[in-house]
């Protein structure tokens, strides 16, 4: 194995094939890539990072100070490789001598990688942020709403799914663990990436691709972040999020931060701040009920920061600055957010941090309907924290119609099943509920997180409490569930086929 070292990061390489085959945060104890020891003995497409196509046979690798250099051909393409490490960032640069394409595979776990049946692998607290495409073509007096989509676009990690977006003209890609707000962001530094993600069962695939004209050259960056739960600008001296809610209600006083990584040690004369709002007609398709012609116009108005921010404000390399702000429910004026995308933006000198946000009223008519229904229990599992429609394409109606499914959903009403008196005097199959209900599944932790085996638990303790009258039980029970509770809203719940697919898997 080859081994590049510096105080943030250490990177490991395979010299037989040049796979990366880890990349571990020292600052937050992280492995940022998943891998599968069979292939890699074999020599196979094992995950790792490496390049796909065309594939390197490797003929030399050298290593000077924090530098690999790889040389090989591909069935008569000559393929080399430079990878360095400098200050706790990695550079990747391909190129190839005969094949106008290159595509690097990168298989990247959200802060929880490593081998196979040996680590989680990413959880459902993963989730990636993509910049990517156009920021905006042609006029706003257009009915096609084709060209609105948000800054900066956000997928929650759907595990076992195999979901596989395509992103042209890609930027960026950052992949965050949300519970542990730790991740890496990928940065294709070449003209013009392609790039492909896919949800696999432990990992998210990221294919980089560039197609050149005769020879070609593909160069990108890892980037390490940690201390922000998602991703909206990426720049040479800054990473920074904005974290609030993806949906509020109008009359909702809107709370939130802006989370900076300083990538180097930097200053700016301090942070403006403000919303804005572009109202125009190409943003009627994503309500579905605004039928009149809209004058496009632009208001914009201030964003209260009630963090003290230091003029100048001067940040130092990789220490995360937090900025809370808020935004005034009445500032939202309807004649404007429902023909608008509103966009809070931040300014730190030459660098503009935008985030999306959907004041949706339409959300909170749906609220006001289960409660008016009787259903305000319901209200404590509804998450407007995260909508997968508006961060990924700002689809604002895909915000409410889950609450409207809730609302005419039909529920059926709670009915004793069993006669518990005559349950007590069942004898010998009394004596094996029994025997169940007073057995432990002992699988109820992986990787130091709650599986799913815990529900089985529950149920046993719910028997006990039932059946036999145990009091312990409903007090063990109730603390189950408030511990699977807790880790289904992180994302951190390990479903068993973790353990048998990673075991088989690893054989």
């Amino acid at each position: 194995m080859v081994t590049l070292e510096d105080e943030l990061l250490r990177l490991t390489m395979d010299e037989r094939s040049g796979y990366i085959i880890d990349l571990y945060d020292k600052y937050v104890n992280a492995h940022h890539v998943s891998v599968r020891r069979p292939e890699l003995r074999l020599l196979k497409e094992g995950m790792g990072i490496f390049t796909s196509y065309p594939p390197i046979s490797v003929k030399s690798l050298d290593v000077n100070g924090n530098v690999i250099r790889i040389r090989g051909d591909a069935e008569g393409v000559g393929v080399s490789k430079e990878v360095s490490l400098n200050n706790g960032i990695v550079n990747v640069t391909i190129t190839t001598h005969g094949s106008s394409i290159i595509r690097e595979s990168l298989h990247l776990a959200c802060c929880r990688g490593g081998f196979w049946a040996e680590s989680p692998g990413a959880l459902y607290s993963c989730r990636y942020f993509v910049k990517f495409g156009f920021d905006e073509i042609g006029g706003l007096d257009s009915y096609t709403s084709i060209f609105i989509k948000p800054p900066v676009s956000g997928f929650s990690f759907k595990k076992n799914s195999y979901i596989d977006r395509y992103f042209p003209s890609l930027k960026w890609a950052a992949f965050i663990d949300t519970a542990n707000k730790c991740g890496l962001v990928v940065r294709c530094l070449s003209g013009d990436c392609t790039g492909i993600i896919e949800d696999q069962m432990f990992n998210v695939d990221l294919e980089l691709i560039r197609r050149c004209q005769g020879d070609c050259e593909l160069r990108y960056m890892l980037i390490p972040v940690h201390g922000l739960r998602r991703v909206d600008y990426v720049s040479e001296s800054i990473v920074a999020g904005v974290e609030l809610p993806s949906v509020v209600k109008p009359s909702d006083e809107v709370h939130g931060s802006l989370v900076v990584i300083p990538l180097k040690d930097t200053h700016y004369s301090g942070v403006e701040s403000y919303v804005e709002l572009r109202k125009s007609l190409s943003q009627m398709g994503r309500r579905g009920y605004v039928l009149d012609r809209t004058i496009p116009s632009v208001r914009r108005y201030g964003i209260t920061i009630e963090s003290h921010v230091d003029a100048p404000l001067r940040l130092s390399r990789r220490k995360p600055v937090v900025i809370n702000f808020r935004v005034n429910p009445g500032e939202w004026d309807p004649e404007y957010y429902s023909h608008s995308m509103p966009l809070l933006i931040f300014r730190l000198g030459n660098e503009e941090v935008r985030r999306a946000l959907s004041v949706n009223e339409d959300f909170e008519e749906a609220l006001n309907i289960l409660k008016n229904l009787g259903r305000e229990e319901l209200l404590g599992f509804i998450d407007n924290e995260w909508s997968d429609d508006v961060e990924g394409f700002f689809n604002e109606k895909g915000a409410s119609l889950s609450l409207y499914e809730l609302a005419v959903e039909s529920f059926s009403s709670k009915r004793r099943l069993l006669n518990i008196d005559q349950l007590r005097k069942c004898g010998y199959a009394c004596d094996l509920l029994k025997a169940y209900a007073y057995s432990e599944d002992p699988n109820t932790e992986r990787y130091g997180l709650p599986t799913s085996a815990v529900s089985s638990n529950i149920l046993k303790e719910a028997v006990r409490y039932v059946t036999f009258n145990d009091e312990g039980a409903l007090t063990a029970a109730i603390g189950n569930i408030n511990r699977l509770l807790d880790s289904y809203r992180q994302g951190t719940l390990v479903h068993w086929f973790n353990g048998i697919h990673g075991g088989a898997g690893s054989a």
